[in-house]
């Protein structure tokens, strides 16, 4: 990871937790709202992670990738099409590295939001608990996935090792011995319920490997 003045270059490796310290030490501003966002960089920009306001797209300046047959490409910001934790770069392109552009800002002010968005989230979040982050998405028009699935009476539901977590709906979380089968199951559970109490087909924001595209149609 490589900062200079603004600009920060890092591989797609480097976990979130360092990336936003190490721009914390540099009083570089845009990243507060990141603090606690679980994974990588590459994760980060593959699904255009984001909290509070913020998306790491914001920030990007280029990303470098390398196709599945071993071309390297480097693309510009405006290249990439960026929404809702989506973004353009195809499932055969691997993120190797990104360039960032931040502001400098006042080391107090970056502090208070900083602790402002960290406390938020241990309020509301279960951060003690291994987890993946948000499952869903928030759905538009509608209230947050999290509170749809709070109002089907989900939360605590457990299935082997995964739980639907009491604190924070949207997040299902390891309680130790947790299979893929089990967190998939609660996921399936979870859409069910939603939809057939709200009408309201929920997305999912995580990334699943090793289950059929209509697995986890309700």
């Amino acid at each position: 990871m490589v900062i200079e003045g603004t600009r920060v270059y890092t591989q797609s490796g480097t976990m979130m937790g360092h990336f936003v310290k190490e721009c914390f030490k540099k009083n570089l501003s845009g990243v507060e709202s990141l603090v606690g966002v679980p994974g990588t960089v590459g994760g980060a920009i593959r699904m255009n992670a984001g909290a509070y306001g913020r998306e790491i797209s914001n920030f990007i300046r280029t990303v470098d990738i390398m196709t599945l047959n071993g071309d390297r490409k480097k693309y510009l910001k405006d290249a990439i099409e960026f929404g809702y934790r989506y973004s353009s770069l195809s499932d055969r392109e691997v993120i190797l590295s990104g360039e960032f552009e931040f502001e400098k800002g006042s080391p107090e002010q970056i502090r208070i939001l900083r602790d402002k968005a960290s406390q938020s989230r241990k309020i509301s979040q279960p951060l003690r608990i291994r987890s993946a982050g948000s499952v869903f998405k928030n759905p538009p028009g509608a209230k947050g996935a999290g509170y749809l699935i709070d109002q089907a009476n989900l939360k605590g539901t457990r299935r082997g090792g995964g739980e639907i977590s009491p604190k924070h709906a949207n997040f299902f979380v390891n309680k130790g011995n947790a299979s893929s089968e089990d967190i998939a199951w609660l996921i399936r559970l979870a859409r069910k319920k939603v939809s057939e109490k709200f009408g309201v087909k929920l997305e999912l924001e995580i990334e699943t490997l090793g289950f059929p595209p209509d697995y986890f149609d309700a």
